[in-house]
């Protein structure tokens, strides 16, 4: 199946516009006050600012109209965007490569019914097309029609949550120790402004502008994940989530690489779960979420999976790391234990206690990282406090390293890790410290 070429929707200009004016303004401030700086302004005031705005305006006008205009996009066997008069650049994909396609829909857009467009690849590099793409959503589903052999989803969504849902899930997904810091900051500023002597309209304002920043930070990630929607179709799956700005990705299931379930230290005091996605393209910008649903019961975890992974479900026998793993995490962290220990002798003899904290850490590295071998993946399990079960397809590995260092290879044994597309680059797997059996187990189920 083709498309035609076709011409990006008109808003393209307005947005082009909107963006080179706000960095002129902002440009134009910073000259305007170093002119008030230097008490210049009248001066420069005689040369007619609206004047100048105007021309620079008109110029950015008719270069955004100029990209508009010579931008194509069409499809025959690859996926095509021509730019360009003078210095021509055209794009072409093959549709085996694209991983992905999403969509981002911010206030404008949405009036007019139209969508922000990015192609993601397979290489999982941050190599989606630069320029931004804006087209009809009707051109758009044509599109996924032709690239991802996409028919109509079903609109009814595999999630639904409430207000109180999406609360909660701020609450399991927030670090517990980012919290605590911003508290002892907040409560150390106010402190020093007055212990400055500073009057208490001073330090009012300063905990009132804190206080809001933490405020819009939360209201900001609640709105991210508003009207959060999961369907699916055949071999296909499709997330949308965000109010003033909506993200949809359709994403083919074989093009996801590993799933992770996970949870925060939080979530497990409350048995809840969150799974996530490890495909090529998503995650790689800061507001994307590569997130399948919101924290969870165990039940609804395992649900979900069974609907939309059934080939992700394992049965193997845990395999925990080799005792000597524990010696040789014990061995890597003596050069620490070894300073802190020298600089007791000159300090308090409390520093111990750090040496113990590694002692521990070494402790805990040995015991919560396991692995258990099914047919077809390979299932990774770690962490004490934010506790991660990540399940990878054999045929979805792109490397796996067994990385002989210095201490293991007294005791035989190497250090596993496994790499797999990622939203940028290769997302690795550090899995521990496993003997030569394990190794040969590997090895012969990627053949």
């Amino acid at each position: 199946m083709k498309l035609n070429k076709m011409k990006m929707h008109p808003l393209i200009i307005l947005e082009n516009i909107m963006a080179s004016f706000i960095f002129i303004f902002a440009l134009g401030l910073a000259f305007l006050t170093e002119l008030i700086i230097e008490k210049e302004l009248n001066n420069f005031l005689n040369f007619n600012i609206i004047i100048i705005f105007i021309i620079f305006i008109g110029i950015i006008s008719f270069l955004a109209l100029l990209s508009w205009h010579h931008t194509h996009i069409y499809i025959d066997n690859f996926f095509h965007i021509e730019t360009g008069k003078l210095l021509k650049k055209h794009i072409k994909i093959n549709i085996n490569d694209i991983a992905a396609i999403s969509t981002k829909k911010n206030i404008l857009e949405r009036i007019f019914n139209v969508s922000s467009v990015k192609v993601e690849l397979n290489t999982g590099v941050d190599d989606t097309i630069n320029q931004k793409i804006i087209l009809k959503d009707s051109y758009i589903e044509k599109i996924n029609k032709i690239v991802l052999g996409k028919h109509e989803l079903k609109k009814n969504s595999l999630v639904s949550y409430s207000n109180i849902d999406i609360f909660n899930h701020l609450f399991l997904s927030s670090n517990i120790l980012s919290i605590i810091l911003g508290i002892i900051i907040t409560f150390g500023i106010l402190f020093y402004l007055i212990e400055e002597g500073n009057n208490i309209f001073v330090i009012l304002i300063t905990g009132i502008i804190i206080f809001l920043g933490y405020v819009w930070n939360f209201v900001k990630k609640y709105f991210d994940y508003h009207n959060f929607n999961l369907s699916q179709e055949d071999n296909k799956i499709k997330i949308s989530y965000g109010l003033f700005s909506k993200r949809t990705f359709e994403i083919p299931k074989e093009k996801i690489n590993a799933i992770i379930i996970s949870q925060s230290l939080q979530a497990r005091i409350f048995n809840k779960y969150v799974i996530n996605i490890v495909n090529a393209g998503i995650g790689n910008e800061e507001d994307e979420k590569t997130i399948l649903c919101l924290y969870s019961s165990k039940e609804n975890i395992d649900e979900l999976i069974k609907k939309l992974f059934p080939d992700f479900l394992y049965e193997g026998k845990k395999i925990n790391q080799t005792p000597q793993a524990l010696t040789v995490y014990l061995i890597n962290k003596m050069p620490f234990i070894f300073i802190v220990a020298t600089l007791c002798l000159w300090y308090s003899k409390m520093l111990l206690l750090i040496d113990l904290i590694f002692i521990i850490i070494a402790i805990i590295q040995y015991k919560t990282k396991s692995l258990e071998l099914d047919k077809k993946l390979i299932i990774s399990k770690t962490g004490l406090f934010n506790k991660k079960v990540t399940i990878i397809k054999y045929s979805k590995i792109t490397k796996v390293d067994f990385v002989d260092t210095l201490i293991g290879g007294l005791y035989h044994i190497k250090y596993l890790k496994i790499s797999t597309v990622g939203a940028i680059g290769e997302h690795i797997f550090k899995l521990g410290y496993y003997s030569s059996r394990i190794e040969n187990k590997i090895i012969n189920s990627l053949k």
